[in-house]
């Protein structure tokens, strides 16, 4: 089987059509949900699936460099508030720019990784869903993500993938496949991480991948720690046994105090010295100030204005390519109340404005400028 028609293969095995990648239970307020706010209809017959998978191959073939969306609505092991599995649901709606929507991977969402799962489980859920207990199809969320990054990016070196989250723990499965092809195409890769929280711990309650300890279980498939840049933490920086002293970091203040250009010179610096060829942005909504955007799954006070991140985005692509990307953690169904207490417990009648249509205007702007720099990159 060639390249492309094991990639074919996949796409048609792995993902559904954008906005059915949900998994509901069958009660009455997640239907309505989902009838509300998935946009296309989903690929019910043989026919339509088939159609669809010409549509991909044709695109695919082409010389049309149109970045790639990917949306993994998946909130396995997320944030505070949750929710985000329906994140890609609306981050959709905040792309403007061109983009060839692949729709959204299949998710069981008790499942994370393959390897968590003992023979005979995984020989089961594999005779449901593909018909065939030796099937060397993925089955867990991020072992399809990792699966189907690297069959697009290794037939399509050139090619280009935004992915919509979702709990940023998916950050793990496309960026250490990224890691493994750019070494065997001796590329250098960094990774610039926006967040308002550090996910290096080495575990969650003995859980080795986490949205909390994905970057830490990141580390061990970097040659050099130090291309794992973080902007914008500060979560309290606890002493984690096991970190690694050359990850760097920029915090909010740094930030503010010095001003986005001096910051990213710094980075933009470092990388240079390290010779860098790409970039790879992970970017957790939350490094935004909640003022502005509060749908997340774990909001924390003063965080990056979005002018600040545009700027950051900005000067980064103007000095390295971008080869992929993932927005995550947009929580749309957060109560006002909820987000106001969890920020601030003893502020009364002062709420935040939580509103999807607003808080989607900053997306908006975020993902454009992605979109933006991921289709003027490619060749």
């Amino acid at each position: 089987m060639s390249s492309l028609s094991s990639l074919l293969h996949k796409i048609e095995c792995y993902t559904k059509s954008s906005g059915h990648g949900v998994f509901i239970e069958e009660n009455f307020s997640s239907n309505l949900i989902a009838k509300r706010h998935t946009i296309p209809p989903a690929r019910h017959t043989h026919d339509e699936q088939k159609r669809s998978i010409s549509k991909v191959k044709k695109f695919l073939s082409s010389d049309n460099h149109t970045p790639l969306v990917i949306g993994v609505c998946f909130d396995g092991g997320g944030g505070i508030v949750g929710n985000t599995q329906w994140g890609p649901l609306f981050l959709r709606k905040a792309l403007q720019r061109n983009y060839f929507d692949l729709g959204d991977i299949h998710i069981i969402p008790s499942l994370v990784l393959d390897e968590y799962l003992d023979s005979k489980l995984l020989r089961a859920l594999k005779k449901h869903c593909y018909q065939l207990e030796s099937s060397e199809l993925k089955i867990s969320p991020l072992s399809i993500l990792s699966d189907l990054i690297g069959s697009i990016y290794s037939a399509f070196p050139d090619r280009r993938c935004l992915i919509l989250g979702g709990s940023h723990i998916l950050a793990y499965a496309s960026i250490s496949e990224l890691l493994r092809l750019k070494r065997q195409q001796k590329r250098k890769l960094a990774v610039i991480h926006f967040d308002a929280h550090h996910d290096l711990y080495p575990h969650r309650q003995g859980i080795p991948l986490s949205a909390r300890s994905w970057c830490h279980q990141l580390l061990s498939h970097f040659d050099d720690p130090s291309l794992l840049l973080q902007i914008g933490v500060r979560s309290p920086f606890l002493k984690i046994k096991g970190e690694s002293p050359k990850i760097k970091r920029y915090g909010v203040k740094e930030l503010h105090t010095s001003g986005c250009e001096e910051v990213i010179n710094k980075v933009v610096s470092h990388l240079q010295k390290k010779r860098v060829d790409e970039l790879y942005i992970t970017l957790d909504l939350d490094v935004v100030d909640p003022l502005y955007l509060p749908l997340v799954g774990t909001p924390e006070n003063d965080g990056l204005f979005p002018h600040e991140l545009i700027s950051c985005l900005r000067l980064l692509g103007e000095s390295f390519p971008l080869v992929g990307a993932d927005v995550v953690e947009f929580s749309p169904f957060v109560a006002s109340k909820l987000v106001n207490d969890f920020l601030d417990p003893e502020a009364k009648g002062v709420f935040l404005n939580p509103e999807p249509d607003s808080a989607l205007m900053v997306c908006t702007t975020i993902l454009n400028e992605i979109l933006s720099q991921l289709g003027g990159n490619a060749r």
